[in-house]
């Protein structure tokens, strides 16, 4: 019984810290950025929302629509070692307060950052 409440505990603690208990965004530091367009922020929530924004020149912070990729908005914890984000499931390698590394099956990784509150354009800053 007593292990059983120590993994309730351990999901709980991943949960909250990639929510904040409420919303965060999360900048998703990635090489191929540069390669696949813009800057990516994804916002988690603790309703499971799951939300990608991406960062223009010369237009500024927007919506990501997915383009020609129809694209979910639910993400969920599997347990505490992996998270499925529009429908699909990826290894938690490292959670912290203001880093996550999530693992891809192809043997990437995916580093995603905390993102400032004042980073955020305000009229973007709420829960959606």
């Amino acid at each position: 019984m007593t292990m059983m409440v120590v993994i309730v505990s351990c999901k709980k603690n991943v949960f909250d810290i990639i929510t904040d208990n409420d919303f965060k965004y999360w900048y998703r530091y990635n090489a191929l950025d540069k390669l696949e367009g813009y800057p990516t922020i994804f916002y988690f929530d603790n309703q499971n929302k799951w939300k990608v924004f991406e960062i223009v020149p010369n237009i500024g912070f927007r919506e990501y629509n997915g383009g020609d990729n129809l694209i979910g908005d639910k993400w969920r914890l599997i347990n505490d070692s992996t998270i499925e984000i529009n429908g699909v499931h990826q290894k938690i390698i490292m959670v912290s307060t203001d880093t996550l590394i999530l693992g891809k099956k192809n043997g990437d990784n995916d580093t995603l950052c905390t993102v400032p509150p004042n980073m955020i354009p305000q009229r973007h800053y709420h829960r959606w």
